[in-house]
């Protein structure tokens, strides 16, 4: 569940020096290849749910329920 922004401006001194003391390590680093299959999917996902509303607008057009 996401902190109320009180909670977050409280605390904003300890988040600034987590972030700036931050430190990348191997292990942190993600798999960009699922990354990047994750966001093929998104795109022709949208891509079809955009081909099924101009199928249905050309329907409807046409007369079909």
């Amino acid at each position: 569940m996401p902190r109320a922004v009180d909670e977050i401006l409280q605390h904003a001194d300890e988040l600034v020096a987590r972030f700036e003391s931050y430190e990348p390590s191997p292990a942190d680093e993600q798999d960009a290849g699922a990354v990047a299959q994750l966001r093929a999917a998104v795109v022709e996902r949208s891509e079809a749910e955009r081909h099924l509303i101009d199928a249905i607008r050309n329907a409807r057009e046409t007369g079909l329920s």
